[in-house]
């Protein structure tokens, strides 16, 4: 039972640190995006 609760933490902390290098990636894309267009 504690090795599934060590799973599941680790696995959510790995989701979460995933999900913030993605919307930093998207945000940077954009900006990229944005500049180049002008606006």
């Amino acid at each position: 039972m504690a090795l599934e609760i060590k799973y599941l933490s680790i696995l959510s902390f790995y989701f979460f640190f995933l999900n913030n290098i993605i919307i930093k990636n998207a945000e940077s894309a954009g900006k990229i995006i944005i500049n180049k267009i002008g606006v």
